[in-house]
């Protein structure tokens, strides 16, 4: 099944390799082992898209994060887009939805480079 179909507007880290090699060939099963965070409304992703967050990202990893689109983040890409979110993250409400939203993702960074794998945003 395409990644978009389990995991539509939302961010997914591999757990495995197995996971890694599902993922880069667009074939997952609803048993393939990830980590992975929903935006959980149009408005949420609205807000988030609205934010800049998105075209932060893109400029300073070079990524196409994008509405309908599936972009995987490199592993020696990740920490800068750690950084990336760790400046957005300063600039929001302790208890908004970005807020949470940033600190997940910023959660699944660490997972992503303790097992040296990408991160896939599937928007």
């Amino acid at each position: 099944m395409q990644n978009s179909m389990l995991y539509r507007r939302g961010v997914v880290v591999p757990l495995d390799r197995d996971a890694v090699d599902r993922l880069s060939r667009n074939d997952v099963e609803k048993t393939t082992r990830v980590e992975a965070i929903e935006i959980a409304s149009q408005q949420e992703f609205e807000d988030l898209w609205g934010s800049g967050l998105f075209d932060s990202v893109n400029q300073r990893i070079g990524s196409c994060l994008d509405d309908y689109e599936e972009d995987p983040i490199a592993p020696q890409l990740v920490p800068a887009l750690k950084e990336v979110l760790i400046l957005f993250a300063r600039k929001e409400k302790e208890n908004s939805v970005r807020s949470r939203f940033l600190r997940e993702v910023m959660s699944l960074c660490d997972v992503a480079n303790k097992n040296d794998v990408p991160i896939y945003f599937i928007l």
